[in-house]
């Protein structure tokens, strides 16, 4: 059976098989984010408790909207607080799909979204960083003689389409920072010396990042200080500061200690806590130049590296000029979609160019390694293939985005890792395929590409020439661009039965289907349009089968699936008190042809809403989040397997800037859930005692202070969370608290000494068995050079 399917299937009959002890299923408590960054990491953050069992694992699945395969990474965890991380290099325009899946020891497994995920995942819009923010000198002006009465400096900034990042904001005169002193507004900085300046020279700059993290820096200017405000001399020749020395290696340095301990045993002997005793993380990257070579490098080094699952460390070193580049070590290679499209490589890669990229130009890659493939969908299998991947392509651009492309690739599975973990076949895969475009300017801010590419795979089952397969796929579609950021897509894809690229994670034959996506932005970009559509078939030639036995004993198999999905946003910039509108709604229909009846028919709904105030008071500054979640979901099956779902998330959040020295944060989130097990016709459904309908509400609360004891030298946070669980069927009750101090010395701009307390508390009402305590500490040193 081929994976996408078994999964899809699979994943259903376990939930529908799960509600025998449907409150045993771990709890997750997530709210997603609204927007990332394109091109940035996007962290994700969840609390995972389990009352009846303990947690084994918890696992994210990603990948960029509009392609089908998943990543998966394993979260790392910090009592209930699990974070994953979902790489710069899936984070693109398209946007972001990804779910969350927890498995406790009992084998039941719940995932976020709760039911049809993986086909209906969390979507984040992507949008790409708005430009560095605009300093200018309003007073005094550049080169102005002034007396110390006088020196009143005064600073105007323009974030564009972000906001300025004020924690950020560095006033330096004369090299030393004054920004304590300064009066800082979101659009004005203004700066009176507390005595009077020296006579002579002086030289004032400012820094500022946006929100978006792109960062500016103003020229120096330059001002003189003289008793009678005029030059001393007509004469006089102003003359620039000699340029610093470029360095040649710049970087960062980052080493952590952390000590988790138990202070309160439980009682239950599935109870699965992190390991307690030292873990060591260890962090460098850096870039520099050697003679006309470029250098990037990056080591990440942890002790929860651990064997059968993702790798967790990284290394890499790149090296480069403008024809040449050579990647050593965990690379993510992109050939194409057919082909290579960023999968977990750990080896090698050597690229040779001639000519530049805006006009015409050739490139040839060649890369090898060993792939790290997941097997998705299955926990009880090894996480990792172990697979030799070699691969090559030669790219040939007439003109900017007027080209094509011959891939190849291969996989042969010397280690037998595939059969042996039951994960999918072949043992041996070899992938070809040539991709083309034309792209047409029709206006100078509006252009058309017209694009496809063609496949052949071929690969052999049990390396017998009797089971070699040989399948063909192919796609096309057109794109639209206008303005700087507004584009539409839309194109049509078939995967032959037999077409399988292992070389492209999640790449399975048998479907075809039509996709499109559009932003368009408009009001000067401070109202944005987003909407995915997709609409595919799955096993058109029955490849893939599923002999299914209802409750009344009738012999039922699945045959092709049909789904429709929806999405869009709207986001609004209103005005200065409402900088952040934004509603969004998606919709996920399934459907088989099974005979009798359908195995799967379902519905998926949710709607977003969000809006944002800020209130500037002085020299504070307030900002509020309210945003207000609904998911629905409904199996319209004959033979019902899953529960109707419903799920109410509203999410209230408040900053308070004070000064430049304090912030308070606080949160409020309530979320409820409604299942409605009524009509489920699983036999071991059928014969249990659960009640026919349960509510459970989640209620969360959050509170954070950070001080700025001592500007510039050392940071104080003191935080408070605590996560309440209780339904209408005396199930569910639980409680988890967490207290955690945090602090920061800076020995200076470059090096930093960082302190984190954290303090755990779960208690379970229903069951105190599984009650505990945990105490976790971490020391980080951090170096810039």
């Amino acid at each position: 059976m081929k994976r996408k399917y078994a999964c899809l299937l699979t994943a259903i009959i376990c939930y529908g098989m799960s509600f025998q002890q449907a409150y045993a299923l771990p709890n997750i408590v997530y709210h997603p984010p609204l927007e990332a960054m394109q091109g940035r990491s996007l962290s994700i953050n969840a609390t995972i408790t389990d009352p009846g069992s303990s947690l084994i694992q918890v696992r994210l699945f990603f990948r960029t909207s509009g392609t089908l395969g998943y990543r998966v990474q394993v979260m790392t965890a910090a009592g209930y607080n699990y974070k994953g991380q979902i790489p710069g290099s899936v984070v693109l325009s398209k946007g972001i799909e990804y779910y969350i899946a927890a498995r406790n020891q009992a084998g039941e497994i719940r995932t976020s979204p709760v039911l049809n995920a993986a086909n209906a995942p969390h979507y984040v819009v992507v949008r790409k960083a708005a430009r560095a923010p605009v300093v200018r000198l309003l007073a005094p002006e550049e080169g102005a003689w002034l007396t110390p009465q006088e020196a009143v400096m005064v600073v105007a900034i323009d974030a564009g389409r972000s906001r300025p990042d004020l924690s950020t904001l560095k006033v330096i005169l004369d090299g030393k920072d004054v920004t304590n002193q300064a009066r800082i507004s979101e659009t004005m900085v203004s700066y009176v010396p507390s005595k009077e300046l020296s006579e002579g020279k002086h030289k004032l700059q400012v820094k500022v990042r946006n929100l978006d993290g792109v960062a500016a820096e103003s020229a120096p200017w330059y001002f003189t200080i003289s008793r009678s405000g005029k030059p001393e001399s007509r004469t006089e020749e102003w003359k620039e500061e000699p340029a610093k020395a470029l360095r040649k290696f710049s970087g960062s340095l980052g080493t952590e200690v952390q000590y988790a301990a138990l202070t309160r045993e439980p009682k239950s002997t599935l109870y699965l806590s992190r390991p307690a005793g030292w873990l060591i993380r260890q962090n460098l990257n850096w870039a520099g130049k050697v003679g006309a070579l470029d250098m990037l490098g990056a080591i990440f080094l942890t002790d929860e590296e651990t064997p059968g699952q993702q790798p967790v460390n990284r290394v890499s070193l790149e090296i480069f000029d403008e024809s040449f580049n050579f990647t050593a070590g965990d690379i993510y290679p992109v050939f194409s979609d057919y082909s290579i499209s960023n999968i977990f490589v750990r080896g090698g890669s050597l690229t040779l160019t001639s000519g530049r990229p805006d006009k015409a130009y050739s490139k040839f890659q060649a890369l090898g390694g060993m792939t790290r493939v997941p097997i998705e969908g299955r926990f009880d299998a090894a996480g990792t293939f172990e697979q030799w991947l070699w691969g090559t392509q030669w790219f040939y651009n007439f003109m900017p985005g007027t080209g094509f492309s011959l891939n190849f690739s291969t996989i042969n599975d010397y280690a037998n890792s595939i059969e042996e973990d039951g994960g999918s076949l072949p043992a041996n895969n070899h992938v070809a395929t040539s991709e083309g475009r034309v792209k047409i300017n029709l206006a100078p801010s509006f252009s058309s590409t017209i694009y496809g590419e063609y496949g052949l795979s071929y690969y052999d089952e049990a390396q017998n020439l009797l089971t070699l397969s040989i399948g063909d796929a192919f796609r096309g579609g057109t794109r639209w661009e206008w303005g700087n950021r507004s584009s539409m897509d839309i194109q049509y894809r078939h995967t032959g039965a037999n077409y399988v690229s292992l070389a492209n994670d999640w790449l399975i034959g048998d479907w075809e289907g039509l996709a499109g996506n559009a932003q368009v932005y408009l009001l000067d970009d401070t109202l944005a349009l987003l909407a995915n559509m997709e609409m595919w078939s799955d096993n058109l030639d029955g490849q893939k089968t599923l002999t299914y036995v209802d409750a009344a004993g009738t012999s039922v198999t699945a045959g092709t699936t049909r789904t429709t999905y929806f999405s869009g946003m709207i986001n609004y910039t209103l005005s200065n008190l409402i900088p952040n509108l934004s509603a969004g709604y998606s919709f996920n229909s399934q459907q088989d042809d099974s005979q009798p009846g359908s195995v799967i028919d379902n519905q998926t709904s949710v709607l977003n809403l969000g809006v944002g105030i800020q209130l500037l008071l002085d020299s504070d500054q307030v900002l509020t989040n309210i945003s207000l979640s609904q998911t629905q979901y409904r199996d319209l099956a004959q033979d019902k397997l899953s529960a109707n779902m419903d799920f109410l998330s509203l999410q209230c959040s408040l900053i308070y800037l004070r000064g430049r020295n304090w912030s308070f944060t606080g949160g409020y989130g309530l979320t409820r859930s409604i299942g409605d097990y009524t009509g489920v016709t699983l036999t071991a459904v059928a014969t249990s005692s659960l009640v026919e309908k349960q509510t459970i509400d989640y209620h969360s609360i959050n509170l954070l202070a950070n001080w700025k004891a001592w500007p510039g030298k050392l940071d104080l946070g003191l935080g408070w969370e605590n996560l309440s669980g209780q339904d209408d069927t005396e199930l569910v009750e639980n409680n988890l608290s967490t207290i955690s101090l945090n602090s920061t010395y800076y020995f200076s701009s470059a090096q930093s000494l960082s302190l984190s307390l954290m303090n755990i508390s779960y208690s379970d009402r229903i069951s105190d068995i599984n009650s505990y305590g945990e105490f976790v500490t971490s020391l980080h040193y951090g170096l810039n050079f």
